[in-house]
């Protein structure tokens, strides 16, 4: 099933989005209508994958920083983590 799910949102919100998308804080570039129905197909497809309600999928995923979740070789791991960069995590693991 195709479907056309409507959003309104202003360019401040875009912005913001746009932001977290290409995670950085000082870019103005908004985010595309593309790059947002790929953030919302990745949404749709966690709750497909998720064997737990819906509800507690979508609990999950806004409890997090930002509505994100970071992972280095499937492995859930701190935003902190994660802007250190996988070289510094494979170093830590091996400590």
């Amino acid at each position: 099933m195709k479907t056309n799910i409507s959003i309104e949102i202003d360019d401040d919100q875009r912005l913001n989005l746009g932001q977290k998308y290409h995670n950085t804080t000082k870019a103005k570039k908004m985010i595309s209508r593309k790059e947002l129905t790929e953030v919302v197909r990745y949404f749709v497809l966690q709750l497909l994958k998720n064997p737990t309600t819906t509800r507690k999928t979508i609990d999950e995923f806004t409890s997090t920083s930002k509505g994100m979740k970071f992972f280095f070789n499937e492995i859930q791991v701190s935003e902190e983590t994660y802007d250190d960069g996988i070289e510094q995590w494979l170093a830590d693991k091996k400590e």
